[in-house]
């Protein structure tokens, strides 16, 4: 008898382990005339069907190129949970999970991750989506009888538009939007802007407009297990309505330098502020105003010169990637001159990649 209560009681814990609901969000507000949407991931506390007191985590940037080996992108629960775990970190296991072993519902918190149907989408559409997501966990409470204040949690992007979705509530005045949230907690969130060094966006720039302007075309490539993205999707990621609002310096396709899409963005951040009733915590995985840094200014990012054959160039990245063919190679690479490698013979070509931080300003 005592084997058999032992099994059940098993059987309970692993099936809490896969216990993670889903739960489609569609904002009330639009921008621009469209509704952002998002899948809720909900690792119910306890596994009571109830959301009693929770912690909202807002995942930031997604590039949406692992969309088929995951299907909420790069980042979900399970990951957040995982690296929860990996951490090693006693307080947060204990906060978060309660133990030392990924079981969903074993915590104290009810997880309530974001996963943006469009990670790339504007930040505002995305951001009344948030606000939509607060008022759908304020009412799952109120059915549960819970009167806990939220946490929101905000990593990355994400820290932006929880800020930003946070203050709006604040200021529209309406008694239904109430946030009801007594901590805010941006983490390693690009307030100011994000940054890509200009130098290596001119390169990306250069090296995917001269592949897909080669007979050979857009190619698709492996990425991940049972992923694939081509250069085009690659290259189309800095065209995304997020990557212009977020980065400080923005090169377009043109090779232009552009920061007018980022410069309203920010002003319109700055107008709204931060969020006043709630306690803010920031928290940065970064040097603090990049100092200290092991490049100075005007010093090369990335550069290889030279003269070479093509075969040991493809050698050369084959190691540094892990992949040996030279097809491969160009395709990851986005530049076509490496598919010299692929032809009979050993042919030979100049080297000339530098790209160099910014200079005194």
């Amino acid at each position: 008898m005592k084997n058999y209560i032992l099994l059940f009681f098993t059987l309970l814990r692993f099936i809490a382990k896969a216990q993670i609901f889903t739960e489609p969000i569609t904002a009330s507000k639009s921008f621009l005339g469209q509704f952002g949407t998002a899948t809720l991931e909900i690792d119910d506390a306890g596994n009571d069907s109830f959301i009693t007191k929770p912690l909202i985590v807002a995942e930031g940037f997604d590039s949406g190129l692992l969309s088929k080996e995951n299907e909420f992108g790069e980042n979900d629960i399970t990951r957040f949970n995982t690296t929860v775990l990996n951490s090693n970190s006693f307080d947060l296991n204990s906060f978060l999970t309660g133990n030392t072993e990924l079981i969903f519902g074993d915590q104290d918190y009810d997880i309530i991750y974001i996963n943006w149907d469009n990670p790339r989408d504007f930040l505002q559409r995305n951001a009344f989506v948030l606000e939509q997501v607060i008022t759908w966990v304020n009412q799952q409470k109120a059915i549960a009888g819970s009167t806990e204040q939220n946490v929101v949690l905000g990593q990355s992007m994400g820290g932006v538009l929880a800020r930003y979705a946070l203050a709006n509530m604040e200021q529209d005045n309406d008694p239904t939007t109430n946030h009801d949230t007594k901590l805010y907690i941006s983490h390693d969130a690009p307030h100011l802007g994000a940054n890509i060094p200009i130098g290596i966006q001119f390169m990306a720039r250069h090296l995917a407009d001269q592949f897909v302007s080669t007979p050979l075309g857009d190619f698709s490539f492996e990425i991940a297990d049972d992923s694939e993205a081509s250069i085009k999707d690659i290259n189309g990621i800095f065209n995304e309505p997020a990557t212009q609002q977020l980065l400080g310096n923005y090169i377009t396709p043109s090779f232009g330098l552009d920061n007018a899409v980022h410069n309203t963005w920010q002003t319109e951040l700055q107008s709204k502020g931060y969020p006043t009733q709630t306690r803010n915590i920031a928290l940065s995985n970064g040097n603090h105003c990049a100092n200290p840094q092991d490049f100075s200014h005007s010093a090369s990012l990335f550069q290889m010169n030279g003269k070479a054959r093509s075969g040991l160039l493809t050698d050369m990245l084959g190691a540094f990637l892990g992949k040996t063919d030279d097809i491969a190679m160009a395709i990851a690479f986005n530049e076509p001159a490496l598919l010299l490698g692929f032809l009979p013979g050993s042919s030979k070509f100049n080297l000339d990649f530098n790209a160099k931080a910014l200079p005194p300003a």
